[in-house]
């Protein structure tokens, strides 16, 4: 009986001593894993991928010893009164008329008549240079003219005084562009010999402003018209 009661009180004091240990170790583990799962959330809040994360750097200020770009100033909008306009260049000015500027025809019509009997004459020319010509007296020295007379020659010259509107007319076209065309007529001529009365395109001059004129040259690429004269029928009573 006192050997079991012995036994009995041992088999107490062992079982409660277990559960102390077991209480106290598990305690003991309990504070151990708070532990360390804090360390665990502290480090992973320092280190992790979250916002609170990351490490902002402030940027460094730029060196003193950078070159600095300068902005360039934008240009100056030009005064405009100390702009001067270009002058205008001048228009070349009509040149003097020369024999072989011209192309065209002398007419005459009729071709023949008799003494005493008017005919109409006409000159058209047309320009065939590159340049402006001016066949007006009133511009330059020389002129262009229609002629009609006896002893007008092949190159335009006659000894016959020149009187305007009987056989010697004035062209006073203004000046006449590349291709342009002009002349005189018609005028009238009126014979008064039997004969052959030659007409011309001629170059004319003056050496008394005009108060008189000579023929000095034919125009080359016009043919001269000749008119035949005869005198008239006398019929016998």
């Amino acid at each position: 009986m006192r050997y079991s009661a012995v036994v009995a009180i041992i088999v107490a004091l062992l079982t409660g001593s277990c559960g102390s240990i077991g209480s106290s170790r598990t305690a003991a583990d309990a504070e151990r894993e708070k532990t360390t799962t804090s360390s665990a959330h502290e480090s992973t809040t320092s280190t992790g991928a979250g916002p609170t994360s990351v490490a902002t750097s402030a940027v460094p200020p730029p060196s003193a010893s950078a070159p600095v770009q300068a902005t360039p100033a934008p240009n100056p909008e030009p005064d405009s009164s100390s702009v001067t306009d270009p002058s205008p260049t001048a228009a070349p000015s009509p040149a003097n008329p020369n024999p072989s500027d011209f192309s065209g025809a002398v007419s005459i019509s009729p071709t023949s008549t008799t003494t005493e009997q008017p005919v109409a004459v006409e000159l058209d020319i047309t320009n065939v240079t590159d340049h402006v010509v001016e066949p007006s007296v009133a511009a330059n020295p020389n002129g262009v003219g229609l002629v009609c007379t006896a002893d007008l020659t092949p190159d335009g010259h006659t000894n016959e005084p020149l009187v305007l509107d009987e056989n010697f007319w004035f062209v006073t076209n203004g000046p006449l562009d590349p291709g342009d065309r002009g002349g005189y007529g018609p005028g009238y001529y009126t014979p008064t010999a039997p004969g052959q009365v030659t007409c011309e395109g001629v170059i004319i001059a003056t050496s008394d402003d005009w108060a008189t004129v000579v023929s000095v040259a034919r125009l080359t690429n016009i043919a001269p018209a000749v008119l035949t004269v005869t005198a008239p029928d006398v019929k016998s009573g």
